[in-house]
């Protein structure tokens, strides 16, 4: 898909109504029991993708524990220690309900749209009632048991566009931890839209000074074809044509043709022997795609860039089947740390006694099924990724308590809440755009930053790690921490760290590849342009008589008489 619009989401949520009814009531006929839920006198909902997967035997699916379920353990940890942090929202307790909307648009607003379709109030009441405060319409907010105050998700930045899109006119905020694009920066389009973590625009300017530190200026761009890569590679795209750097193959990937593109891709790529370094916007599942493709064609001697999406997924360091492709990847990732006390909370989860979350009540039933006599009512350990030898949480985990806890504050401030209690405030309507303006300006200490806030556009403003594929001496790969993207944008490497992958295989050589059309031209000549962009060029001598005295000069100077 293209930029996702206001319309699309428009049409997304009519069509899924219209055609899918039989859907929705199914769902609301399920008893609550079918999602994670407990209440409390605010609630927080949660639109998450869970991942499932077919067991023969019991001819159902059942939750898989991955990096997704950890996610979602992220919220109700989160929520489980404000509740028990006493000075903050002291006598409140939060909520949550929590709904899968497996990856997929459309049920993402479907499932969405079940957690606000009871809100009786409109923009126009919440604007008439809210003088009316000591009215004999008013009543405790308190009172008012399992009010929803927001909502947490999505994953994907179109799932969050279309999400985002419907929740607008309802003022309750929606917070992501991953959707990335800066199409949802449009703080009139999206006008309750925040997320923890920056926009892709902040990765583009990296990702240029990234290409610009290593001399690089002639590089392929390819990008998968949805609202992120489109978004993040148009960013690139303009940034690079303004500070001299050439795009010559620059291709969007459909994700419903992509091995067929992918191999003309490649072969494209190959006929090309100038490009060395080549960008790679997209998520895991095209990035493996390419890698297999490079080994396929035998390409070699090219440095793959990548992006957030991909670099440290898990599946890369598994992959044993393309060692010459992988070593030498370089890319760019958020700051992501693991967090002592969630793990903590992960190995305290007893699955046998888990009334309220039926995905960890299905996983366990899951586990009974392949062995009858299996006994064990903990989480199994869950391989970490690895950079350096510091663990990092593909869960987002530190993303997603941030989002939990910038609605924690946010109440706390709105209740006018001491260390010590909540004054009990009366209003007819729980006020959510003075929710939002709070929202909007708080502030408190934070794991992604201290002190963590949202930016003017509600976007986060977190750092970045730069990390190089590398391989041990067992054949094992691993990503190494060689730089950090700075507050600027601004590259800081080590590049003595750095492992390259050149072609003649020296995978010590400390020396950067090189990806320019042309090199530089010496004193004493001149750069001739052959081919637009600024980028590709002839070295030619000065005629008689004529001089230059610095290297790239773009023309001859008349010898003093």
């Amino acid at each position: 898909t293209n930029n996702t619009n206001s319309l699309e989401a428009t049409y997304h949520l009519r069509d899924t109504l219209a055609f899918g009814q039989h859907v929705y009531h199914s769902d609301r006929s399920q008893s609550s029991y079918n999602y994670p839920n407990a209440t409390g006198d605010f609630k927080i909902g949660v639109v998450i993708p869970i991942d499932k997967m077919y067991d023969p035997l019991a001819d159902t699916y059942f939750p898989v524990y991955n990096d997704r379920m950890k996610s979602a353990l992220a919220v109700l940890y989160a929520i489980d220690m404000v509740n028990q942090n006493k000075e903050l929202l002291p006598s409140i307790t939060l909520g949550y309900e929590m709904r899968n909307y497996c990856n997929n648009t459309r049920v993402a607003l479907v499932q969405t749209f079940d957690l606000v379709k009871d809100l009786s109030f409109t923009r126009c009441e919440e604007k008439y009632f809210k003088n009316l405060a000591n009215s004999r319409y008013s009543h405790n907010a308190t009172q008012e048991s399992n009010t929803l105050v927001a909502i947490i998700g999505t994953e994907r930045s179109k799932d969050s566009i279309a999400v985002a899109t419907l929740i607008g006119d309802y003022n309750i905020p929606v917070i992501s931890y991953f959707a990335s694009s800066h199409i949802l920066s449009d703080t009139i389009r999206f006008k309750t839209f925040f997320r923890t973590i920056p926009s892709d625009k902040n990765q583009a300017k990296a990702l240029i000074n990234l290409v610009r530190y290593f001399n690089w200026n002639y590089v392929a761009l390819i990008s998968v074809g949805d609202s992120y890569g489109d978004a993040l590679a148009i960013s690139f795209s303009a940034i690079a044509a303004e500070t001299g750097i050439c795009i010559p193959i620059h291709r969007s990937i459909s994700t419903f043709d992509s091995d067929n593109q992918i191999g003309q891709i490649v072969q494209e790529i190959a006929e090309n022997n100038k490009i060395g370094v080549i960008l790679l916007i997209t998520s895991i599942d095209e990035a493996g795609l390419f890698i297999d493709e490079m080994q396929r064609q035998n390409v070699t001697g090219r440095t793959i860039v990548g992006s957030d999406a991909w670099v440290v997924e898990k599946f890369l360091l598994t992959e044993s089947g393309n060692i010459r492709n992988l070593k030498g990847i370089i890319g760019i990732t958020f700051f992501a740390n693991y967090v002592d006390g969630f793990e903590r909370y992960l190995s305290s989860i007893n699955l046998c006694q888990n009334k309220n979350n039926p995905w960890l009540q299905e996983y366990q039933q899951l586990r009974n099924l392949k062995n009858p006599n299996f006994t064990d009512c903990k989480l199994p350990p869950y391989p970490p990724t690895r950079i350096n030898s510091s663990n990092i949480d593909e869960s987002s985990a530190m993303y997603i308590i941030d989002a939990v806890y910038s609605v924690a504050y946010s109440l706390h401030q709105l209740l006018n809440c001491t260390n010590q209690y909540c004054p009990q405030i009366d209003f007819p309507y729980f006020p959510r755009t003075k929710f939002l303006q709070i929202l909007k300006n708080i502030k408190f200490p934070g794991l992604t930053a201290n002190p963590f806030k949202f930016d003017s556009n509600g976007d986060g403003v977190g750092n970045y790690y730069i990390v190089n594929m590398q391989r041990d001496s067992t054949g094992r790969h691993f990503l190494r921490e060689v730089g950090i993207v700075d507050q600027n944008l601004q590259i800081v490497a080590d590049t003595s760290k750095i492992r390259w992958n050149h072609d003649n295989d020296n995978y010590m050589s400390d020396n950067p590849p090189i990806s320019r059309c042309s090199e530089d031209c010496l004193p004493g000549t001149y750069r001739h342009y052959v081919e637009a962009g600024n980028c590709c060029w002839d070295c030619k001598p000065c005629p008689d008589n004529y001089y230059s005295n610095m290297t790239n000069s773009p023309l001859c100077h008349a010898c003093p008489l």
